[in-house]
């Protein structure tokens, strides 16, 4: 089974043809690659995906990147592409949003549903997806991985625009270097007090992950999504000490604390 062409991308790097400053291009590649992974692991439901390069294409620096779900069943029809489709829409969704907010922390945002109205200080409103909306204010790594990207290419002059396109070059998200700066801000999002409220609830979580450090974050499924969160009670890790075991299936009861 071959794979469809939503789940290609193309990076084009606007500014000399054929040549990029090597430095330049692993900075960004793994700002990328970095920003790749963690939205599959928003919305990838445990499918794994590989990233690869291929064959560069002539004219302007064109970076041809292929998404593949990684074969963990035996039976090739049997791999969910869907998976791969959800991460290139929300990878382009999310650099899509930095774009807009032009690094401003938003005035008011409003729930729609599936969307979020975010009120800029400017005066402007964006209607946008809740779940890019969510991935993207949350994940720090994502906010990290972009603003890598971006001051890589803000530190080459010889760069003069950032592109994304599907595997039939059409353009899905641009950038010329005057919004470079915008789009190299670092910190997350911030969510304006009146809209945030901090929710308590007894829940059942299938663990995922596991680390041991207290200080780092455990993986789990809660109704149906991966979430991650710190363990903070020191009597349940009193009880790993001592022998405490795990098997695959294993579910945690916790109070669950989280903001909304």
């Amino acid at each position: 089974m071959k794979s469809d062409t939503r789940t290609d991308i193309k990076i084009k790097f606007g500014g000399k043809p054929n040549e990029i400053n090597v430095n330049t291009l692993l900075r960004s590649l793994a700002g990328i690659s970095a920003t790749l992974d963690e939205i599959n692991a928003q919305v990838g439901e445990g499918q794994k995906i590989e990233i690869k390069i291929k064959a560069l294409d002539k004219g302007s620096f064109l970076l041809h990147i292929g998404l593949t779900p990684t074969e963990i069943v035996d039976l090739i029809r049997n791999i969910d592409w869907d998976t791969v489709y959800k991460v290139v829409g929300v990878f382009v969704g999310i650099f899509t949003l930095r774009k807009l907010l032009k690094g401003e922390t938003p005035s008011k945002i409003e729930d729609k549903g599936d969307d979020v109205v975010i009120h800029t200080k400017a005066g402007n409103d964006i209607i946008f997806d809740k779940r890019t909306f969510n991935i993207y204010n949350s994940n720090v790594r994502i906010n990290e991985a972009i603003s890598e990207t971006f001051e890589a290419l803000k530190a080459d002059s010889s760069i003069e625009s950032f592109e994304v396109q599907d595997a039939k070059e059409m353009t899905l998200f641009e950038s010329p270097r005057k919004e470079f700066n915008d789009m190299a801000v670092r910190g997350q999002l911030e969510i304006p007090q009146e809209n945030i409220k901090i929710r308590n609830e007894l829940a059942r979580l299938n663990i995922f992950k596991l680390v041991w450090d207290k200080t780092r974050k455990w993986e789990f499924y809660y109704r149906g999504n991966k979430i991650s969160a710190i363990i903070s009670d020191d009597s349940f890790f009193k009880q790993i000490d001592r022998g405490e075991s795990f098997a695959k299936g294993d579910s945690l009861e916790v109070e669950l604390q989280y903001k909304q």
